[in-house]
C-alpha cells in the first residue's frame, strides 16, 4: 500500500476519464505484479549474497549458490546484466539506473524485463534451479 500511495505522489495520475478507484487498482496490480515478477531473481542474489559473506565459506551449497549466479550472469548482455544487478541488488530506482547508465528510463525497464527473462534462460540451459 505504501508503494501505491508514493507512486501517486511521485506522478500523479493523467485521468484520462478514470476514477481514482480505477487508477488506485490499475497502480496496485502492477506493483504486485512488478513484486512476483522479481521474486525468482531475487532469491537467487540472496543465495549469492549470503555465500559471499565470510561466515559461510565452508558452506558448499552456498557457495554453489553463488558460482552458479556468477555463472549465469556472466553469460547475459552487459546492458541488461548491468540494468539487473543495479535494480535487484543495488536496489537503485529507474530513474537513478538511467542516469547511472546514460539511458532514458524507458529504456532501463525495457532491458530489466529482459534480463530477468534472459536470467531464467540461461538458468535453466547451466542446469541451475531458479524457484519461483
Amino acid at each position: 500500500m505504501h508503494e501505491v500511495f508514493l507512486a501517486l505522489w511521485r506522478k500523479p495520475p493523467a485521468w484520462d476519464g478514470m476514477t481514482l478507484a480505477t487508477w488506485l487498482y490499475r497502480v496496485t496490480a502492477n506493483k504486485v505484479a512488478s513484486l512476483h515478477r522479481r521474486k525468482a531473481v531475487r532469491r537467487a542474489f540472496a543465495l549469492a549474497e549470503s555465500a559471499i559473506k565470510p561466515a559461510n565459506v565452508s558452506g558448499g551449497a552456498s557457495i554453489e549458490a553463488r558460482n552458479a549466479v556468477e555463472a549465469v550472469l556472466s553469460r547475459m548482455r552487459p546492458s541488461r546484466r548491468e540494468v539487473l544487478v543495479l535494480f535487484e541488488v543495488e536496489g537503485r530506482t529507474g530513474p537513478e539506473i538511467a542516469e547511472l547508465v546514460g539511458c532514458r528510463p524507458a529504456t532501463v525497464w525495457t532491458r530489466l524485463h529482459y534480463a530477468r527473462r534472459d536470467f531464467e534462460s540461461i538458468a535453466r540451459k547451466l542446469g541451475v534451479e531458479v524457484s519461483r
